[in-house]
């Protein structure tokens, strides 16, 4: 018969649509990225067959990947939920195996960023001294290379002993994007160089935290889904 189309649906169904009968239309794949619980989120409201959907945990990752109708190939849908590192903090550069900062370039970077300080006090203090400090820098670093034999880490002593040095500082900022505030120690490294002082920050306590958090928010990310069925399987 002119203009007649077999369709096959399901096992064991077959439509034949005759005339003009449209195509077959899919439903359109839903792919979103968000933050961890995203999944969560999105399952808000809905119901779906549990038998044709799981859910992959990627604990050391800090992610989650909810996927949909995942036999279907034409409509599988993915729901991915991520930590991801607050920027701002990331800004701070801490832990960095490469990056140092200048002092001037410290000092102004440190007086952009006061609202993430835990005390505004220790903030100005850090500021005043900082100045005060690298002011005097100049001499000590002309002096310790005029005496012979002076390594990088005599300097850097000589450095540390000058008057008005600050070697910590307390921020309170979210580690994760969309988490709460957390507050920490950073401390102050320094790289002498033969006519500079570079600074580097590091923070052994920001390193556990990091750990300990993505734990927290993971487990908390799981437990929105515990009354779900689908089948939840644990990738590293």
């Amino acid at each position: 018969m002119e203009n007649e189309k077999l369709v096959i649906g399901s096992p064991g169904e077959y439509v034949i649509r005759t005339g003009e009968a449209e195509d077959v239309k899919h439903e359109k794949s839903i792919s979103i990225n968000g933050v961890i619980d995203a999944p969560a989120q999105f399952l808000k409201g809905k119901t779906i067959d549990s038998l044709k959907s799981h859910l992959r945990i990627y604990q050391q990752d800090g992610k989650l990947e909810l996927y949909i109708q995942d036999t279907d190939p034409d409509t599988n849908h993915i729901i991915t939920g991520s930590l991801k590192k607050n920027s701002n903090l990331s800004d701070f550069q801490i832990n960095s195996l490469t990056h140092r900062w200048a002092v001037p370039d410290f000092l102004r970077f440190v007086k952009q960023n006061r609202f993430f300080f835990a005390n505004k006090e220790q903030h100005s203090r850090l500021i005043t001294n900082m100045q005060a400090w690298n002011a005097k820098i100049e001499t000590v670093l002309v002096q310790a290379n005029d005496q012979k034999g002076n390594s990088n880490f005599q300097i850097e002593q000589k450095v540390r002993a000058v008057d008005g040095f600050i070697d910590r500082f307390e921020l309170n900022i979210p580690i994760y994007q969309g988490d709460v505030n957390v507050k920490f120690t950073v401390e102050i490294g320094l790289e002498p160089k033969n006519t500079a002082v570079l600074i580097y920050l590091f923070s052994d306590e920001l390193f556990e935290l990091e750990i300990t958090q993505r734990a927290v928010l993971m487990k908390a990310a799981l437990s929105e889904m515990d009354s779900q069925t689908f089948s939840k399987v644990v990738i590293n």
